[in-house]
């Protein structure tokens, strides 16, 4: 098992690079998707990561106890 911060690295570089196997990090029984325009789970979440990386975004992400702030451009 993974550190919570190469979990956290893992996401954010997927996000980055609209890396859809970077979702697995994420439980998806703890995970609620509150974006009604995405769908629940890690399916929904990689389908947004791919949206994401088409477009500058800024985004405060809470992870575990952390929250992490990224911008991707």
């Amino acid at each position: 098992m993974s550190s919570k911060k190469e979990q956290i690295c893992t996401l954010l570089k997927g996000i980055e690079k609209s890396d859809p196997g970077s979702v697995t990090v994420v439980n998806e029984s703890q995970y609620i998707q509150r974006n009604p325009l995405t769908r629940a789970g890690n399916v929904g979440l990689a389908e947004l990561f791919k949206r994401l990386s088409k477009r500058a975004v800024s985004r405060l992400l809470p992870f575990g106890g952390l929250s992490i702030r990224f911008q991707i451009e």
